[in-house]
């Protein structure tokens, strides 16, 4: 008697077991805790109580079905995600020393430095470079008159073609003439030059013509 009794409510509890029992929609595998929220297989969230359509006719069916209700065609199981371990913060603003990558905020832009430091930068370089004004044919005939009328801080004068020879170099300027020794032979490639220590208004070179060559004229 007890052991008909044992059998009776052994087959209960599976009977029980299997009607409660719910098959998860991704993995197909019967879960048969009750009440379970998430598959213990796979981790699908069992409450998923929304229509699943079947992609041949359409017909909305329950999301734990494997098969259409209508058609009989096998219901398409969504891809889960997959999900790894945790990666460390990415080094940046926040995690360390170095500073955050890719655009950010640059305060010059709306207040003009860089513009106008770019723009010094640039006036500096122009004024700070040799800038060529002419050049002058040596014949041996006496002193030459070179027009500069421009406002310079500094000269230089080069040979470039066959040999020149200078003693004296005279700047004339607005107030008077500025007389420089020389005394130097410029033979192809060589050059000498002076400094006249700030901006001076210079109206024109002048200086002895005892050579036979080309001189080019530089200021800056």
């Amino acid at each position: 008697m007890k052991r008909i009794l044992f059998l009776i409510v052994l087959y209960c509890a599976v009977f029980v077991g299997t009607a409660f029992a719910v098959m998860c929609p991704n993995c197909r595998r019967q879960v048969q805790e009750p009440g379970a929220a998430y598959c213990g297989y796979c981790g699908q969230n069992l409450n998923q109580n929304q229509a699943v359509y079947c992609s041949q006719c359409g017909n909305p069916n329950d999301p734990r079905t494997a098969y259409c209700s209508s058609c009989g065609a096998p219901m398409a199981v969504a891809p889960q995600p997959v999900y790894g371990p945790a990666q460390p913060p990415s080094s940046g603003y926040g995690y360390g020393p170095q500073e955050p990558s890719g655009t950010y905020f640059n305060f010059d832009v709306f207040t003009g430095k860089s513009k106008k430091k770019k723009h010094e930068k640039k006036h500096e370089k122009k004024h700070s470079e040799w800038r060529s004004i002419g050049t002058q044919n040596l014949n041996s005939k006496g002193a030459i008159e070179f027009p500069v009328n421009a406002e310079i801080r500094a000269f230089k004068v080069k040979c470039v073609e066959g040999v020149g020879i200078v003693n004296v170099f005279v700047v004339r300027t607005s107030s008077g003439n500025r007389d420089f020794t020389i005394g130097q032979r410029l033979n192809q490639g060589e050059s000498f030059e002076r400094d006249l220590g700030g901006k001076t208004y210079v109206t024109g070179f002048r200086w002895g013509d005892n050579g036979r060559g080309k001189l080019k004229i530089f200021v800056k």
